[in-house]
């Protein structure tokens, strides 16, 4: 009876510190960056974490909370002193304890909201800790908490050449792929296979074959009150200039009128990212004229010399 007491007020007073983490977490700057980083409640917290989120799976989920607030002042020495303490495998750990845990979406929100604070820049260790695959789960469920898998996912294209090979082991053009055809993240898995296509000729090559021709085609089949509309097209030119083999995929696919129809955009922009990715592609067709009477290209051209605002820029 004495044991089951001691360990009761034990239990008491893990919880009223994890309350006061979370207090204190909460606080001024001065009083976040003094018990981050001058302290020892981050070492201690995250060791708690990972050895006691089964026992005492309330008192993790405050330390988590705490965490979270103090990351997301994203302070670059409170960012430094969570990396120095082995943040991110811990918490990449923690993502899969969590599920068994009450409060377990609410966990896992806080856990992913703290790793998109700490990865900038930090992808690599990320990459090596085993969060590719938990972020392609998050994106192939279409969980809830996909709003911070995505946005992770497509910045560790940014990273080193390690990180996109992990990112290629797990068949990431794919995923690419597969969050191009949600309308919200065009813009953002877009920029990301255009930035992943300079480094790595493998990109190139799977892109080219026409499943994936009509995946990237399917960008422009948006509202045209899209707000990344502009950013889309930019993209989607830049990639044409810079792949002659995705070029001429594009003129082969026979979909060319999901970007001619855009032509008309009342976006003065847009209207002049359409028109150079049609000159781009008719420069680079091996048979010119051929493309520009099934798509009526000519009449286009016309209509854009016609368009004051366009030539101006």
């Amino acid at each position: 009876w004495m044991e089951d007491k001691d360990e009761s007020n034990s239990s008491i007073v893990a919880e009223t510190v994890a309350d006061l983490a979370i207090y204190f977490s909460r606080a001024d700057p001065l009083t976040k960056h003094a018990m981050a980083v001058s302290s020892t409640f981050l070492p201690q917290a995250l060791l708690t974490v990972d050895s006691r989120a089964e026992k005492e799976p309330q008192v993790v989920f405050k330390l988590i909370k705490a965490i979270n607030f103090l990351s997301s002042y994203c302070d670059p020495e409170i960012l430094e002193r969570l990396d120095e303490e082995h943040a991110i495998s811990i918490l990449i750990k923690f993502l899969d304890t969590s599920k068994k845990m009450p409060h377990a979406r609410e966990a896992q929100h806080y856990t992913m909201q703290t790793l998109m604070n700490l990865l900038k820049g930090r992808q690599d260790k990320a990459a090596e800790q085993g969060l590719v695959p938990h972020l392609q789960d998050l994106i192939s469920q279409n969980h809830p908490l996909k709003e911070f898998a995505i946005p992770l996912y497509c910045s560790m294209v940014h990273g080193s050449p390690t990180t996109r090979a992990a990112l290629r082991e797990r068949a990431g053009v794919e995923t690419l792929l597969s969050i191009l055809k949600q309308e919200y993240w065009r813009a953002l898995a877009l920029e990301s296979l255009r930035v992943w296509l300079m480094y790595d000729s493998d990109v190139e090559e799977k892109l080219q074959q026409p499943q994936n021709i009509r995946i990237l085609l399917s960008v422009f089949d948006v509202a045209n009150t899209n707000t990344n509309l502009e950013v889309i097209c930019e993209c989607f030119c830049n990639i044409i200039h810079f792949s002659a083999g995705i070029n001429r995929a594009v003129g082969r696919s026979g979909l060319l009128n999901l970007i001619v129809r855009k032509v008309s955009h009342t976006e003065v922009m847009v209207r002049v990212w359409i028109l150079k990715t049609l000159l781009a592609i008719i420069e680079q067709y091996p048979y010119p004229a051929l493309l520009t009477h099934e798509f009526h290209l000519q009449q286009v051209l016309q209509r854009a010399e016609a368009d004051n605002a366009v030539l101006v820029l």
